[in-house]
């Protein structure tokens, strides 16, 4: 029995066929042509196709679901690529061999063969699995596994060679990569930017105010009011756009940007830290021993002693430098750092508070209305209901997600302090559970229903505050009180011991794998995580 993908590229070829009979009696040569049509419509990736399976889509489960069958990827949408044809920029193209072309108005650019299958642009630079060149973009390479150097860096590591774009100590072409070349002392700026202090040259891959392109660095284009995402979110507001670096939920590259990809469920580690435990992977940012960049985190590389200040500040103690991340007098990027910065004249808010008045404006750290991030200060953004103030009752907004949620998993009533976006809450902590202790309040407390102990009591820890426990990447890191983290997660175990010696059942919640419970996509139960002490 045909499959539907069959049918559907059946149906279209049976239509350019019916059309081809209405020019019966034409001349050999225009038949020709509808000929030569019609096997490109054969091998040409008909629109109905939706590529569902294993994508998310309808294709890829059973079980009765209704999902409307346009939620599956649409590919892209491609004219068939005969002599002769009329094309303009940004036009795409089918070859008859299935090869996707995009005009750019002077050249051809070949498409990734994986992402036109889901709607996607991408310039393909890689072979596929059978080894023919440009079918694939670096992503689906890697996925591929058909990922390679394609000019290999002379200094780098063997087994850790990066593209080589810059030129050596004899000026020859490509032999280094930006680290090396910087080391080697070679590195230049490729278009270099034209605001930039003539010392201190950023490569400009922004226009400038007249629309010419490659003109301004990152800094300089916000300055002129040029600067936009090259990779826009798909999620962010229209006006508030940031760069999208994360797939979608239907793995597609650079569509969601790290906020919008939490939120989906997709987002990853980039460049996961070698020596971080498998199940707890950061970003790594630093140097292995042997050179090789980006393999190690902040604190592993601290621990394999590679750690290193990436932008020393300038005016800090040769033995004391912080990191810098203002300009100096004369404009140059990431020279002072923020106390430096203050003492030359150059500090300023990197996100100005929407609503603070203008000339008593505080750091935005939190979201609007519309979900802009780095738009409100903590005040304006509890006073705009993004945002809860927790005052001074002692728990935190994460607890009371979590108990929100328990109690909808349990169908239990769990008393607990509940916070209201825009200000104020409602209930309070449990008192005289144990009169030794009376400063000891439990975040919920219930009478047991099964009388068989004094009532039970649910805590929830925060790893900010009640550390980690072992083997967790973090235990060894000093906390926000002060203490190191395998120290304070034993601390807050022998406080909870107190209710259960007193004859109260205990059960927690830690911060780290509730988090796993708030994921857009697959979350965790939370009563998996709600673990109860013995």
């Amino acid at each position: 029995m045909p499959c539907d993908e069959d049918e559907d590229r059946g149906t279209a070829t049976r239509r350019l066929r019916d059309e081809s009979v209405e020019v019966d009696g034409q001349d050999s040569k225009k038949q020709k042509t509808i000929d030569r049509n019609e096997r490109l419509a054969d091998r040409a990736v008909s629109p109905a196709i939706t590529f569902g399976m294993g994508l998310g889509g309808c294709a890829a489960h059973t079980g009765g679901c209704e999902c409307d069958a346009t939620e599956a990827p649409t590919p892209l949408q491609a004219k068939p690529l005969v002599k002769g044809c009329a094309r303009k920029k940004g036009d795409v193209f089918v070859t008859a061999a299935g090869n996707y072309k995009r005009w750019s108005g002077k050249q051809w650019i070949s498409l990734c063969r994986d992402c036109a299958r889901v709607g996607s642009h991408s310039a393909a630079n890689y072979e596929d699995e059978e080894g023919r060149k440009k079918k694939l973009c670096a992503a689906c390479a890697r996925k591929a596994g058909t990922w390679g150097v394609q000019n290999p860096c002379r200094d780098c590591p063997a087994d850790a060679k990066r593209d080589a774009g810059y030129e050596d100590e004899e000026g020859r072409a490509n032999k280094l990569c930006g680290p090396c070349a910087r080391k080697a002392g070679t590195w230049t700026a490729k278009n270099p930017c034209r605001d930039c202090p003539a010392d201190a040259k950023w490569d400009a891959s922004y226009k400038d105010e007249e629309g010419r392109a490659n003109k301004l660095c990152a800094a300089c284009a916000r300055k002129a009011g040029t600067w936009t995402a090259k990779n826009p979110c798909r999620d962010c507001p229209a006006d508030a756009k940031r760069e999208a670096n994360y797939e979608d939920e239907e793995g597609r590259a650079n569509k969601l940007c790290a906020a919008c990809a939490r939120r989906a469920g997709t987002w990853k580690v980039l460049n996961p830290c070698r020596d971080c435990p498998a199940d707890a992977k950061r970003d790594a940012h630093y140097e292995d021993e042997e050179g090789r960049v980006n393999k190690l985190c902040a604190q592993c590389a601290r621990k394999a002693g590679t750690w290193k200040l990436r932008y020393p500040c300038r005016d800090c103690p040769a033995d004391a430098k912080r990191e810098a991340n203002y300009e100096d007098e004369e404009g140059r990027g990431n020279k002072l750092c923020g106390p430096c910065a203050r003492k030359a004249g150059t500090w300023k808010l990197r996100y100005p508070c929407r609503d603070c008045p203008a000339d008593a404006k505080r750091e935005a750290a939190y979201e609007d209305e519309e979900g802009r991030a780095n738009k409100l200060c903590a005040p304006c953004a509890v006073a705009a209901g993004t945002h809860v103030d927790t005052g001074y009752t002692g728990a935190s907004y994460e607890a009371c997600r979590c108990f929100c949620r328990l109690q909808r998993a349990l169908k239990t009533k769990l008393p607990h302090v509940h916070y209201l976006l825009g200000g104020g809450h409602e209930g309070a902590e449990q008192t005289g559970l144990l009169p030794e202790h009376p400063q000891m309040t439990p975040d919920v407390f219930v009478s047991d229903p099964t009388g068989a102990s004094r009532g039970l009591v649910f805590q929830f820890h925060g790893n900010e505050w009640h550390g980690y426990p072992p083997g967790h990447p973090k235990a060894k890191s000093i906390l926000k009180n002060g203490m190191l983290a395998s120290e304070a997660y034993e601390q807050t175990n022998a406080r909870d011991r107190r209710y259960l010696d007193a004859g109260y059942r205990v059960f927690q919640v830690w911060g780290h794998e509730f988090a796993e419970c708030e994921r857009a996509v697959a979350p965790r139960d939370v009563r998996d995580v709600c673990r109860e002490v013995f």
